[in-house]
C-alpha cells in the first residue's frame, strides 16, 4: 500500500482524535515536554526544567494579523484569517469539503487567542470558498488557543485549549499543535 493512501487516514485520525488526548491541557505553546518525570539536581536540591523552550514571541495585535495556512497533501489543512478589524475567519479543509467559521478574535495577557464564533457553514470543495454568505448562526461557540509567533520564518503556533461549537466540546477538530505559515 502506498504512503499516499495511508497518509489521509493518519491525518484524519490525528485531526479527529489527536485533540482529544492532548487538547485542553493548558500548557503553553512556548514549551514542549521533553520528559514527564522531574529530575532533582543534587547540588541545589531543586527540580530541573522538564520542558524545552521553543523560540517563539508572544502574540500581539500587530504580529498576528494576516492569513495563516497549514496545508497537507490530499487537501487537508487549516487557514486562519485574522483581520485588523478583529474579524476572524477559520477554515478547516477536509479533503472534499470545508468547514468555515466566522467571528471576532481577541488576545489575553497570558498569550491566549480567543475566537468567538458567530456563524459557520459547511462547503463542498476546498477551492474558491465563499466567506461572505450562506452562514448559519451559532450559539455558545468559541475557540481558545495558547499561541506564539515565530518571526523568521513567519509562523503562528497554536495549541488548542478549549473548542466549543454550539455548546458542544469539539476539540477533535484540531491537532494538538498547529504551526501555520503566513501567506499574506
Amino acid at each position: 500500500m502506498k504512503l499516499t493512501k495511508i497518509f489521509p487516514i493518519l491525518l484524519v485520525f490525528s485531526m479527529f482524535f489527536g485533540g482529544l488526548c492532548c487538547g485542553g491541557t493548558g500548557e503553553s505553546p512556548l514549551t514542549t515536554p521533553t520528559n514527564k518525570k522531574e529530575k532533582v539536581s543534587k547540588e541545589k536540591n531543586k527540580p530541573q526544567a522538564t520542558v524545552k523552550k521553543m523560540d517563539l514571541e508572544p502574540i500581539n495585535f500587530k504580529n498576528i494579523r494576516g492569513i495563516w495556512r497549514l496545508k497537507y497533501a490530499n487537501r487537508y489543512g487549516y487557514e486562519f484569517r485574522l483581520h485588523s478589524s478583529y474579524r476572524a475567519i477559520v477554515i478547516i479543509f477536509l479533503k472534499d469539503s470545508s468547514l468555515v467559521f466566522r467571528g471576532i478574535y481577541t488576545i489575553s495577557d497570558e498569550g491566549t487567542l480567543k475566537i468567538t464564533l458567530s456563524e459557520m457553514k459547511r462547503v463542498t470543495g476546498v477551492n474558491r470558498i465563499n466567506v461572505s454568505s450562506h452562514f448559519v448562526k451559532t450559539k455558545s461557540s468559541y475557540f481558545y488557543f495558547a499561541a506564539g509567533c515565530n518571526m523568521k520564518p513567519k509562523a503562528l503556533v497554536l495549541r488548542p485549549k478549549k473548542i466549543f461549537i454550539d455548546g458542544n466540546n469539539s476539540e477533535g477538530y484540531f491537532e494538538p499543535l498547529i504551526s501555520l505559515k503566513k501567506i499574506r
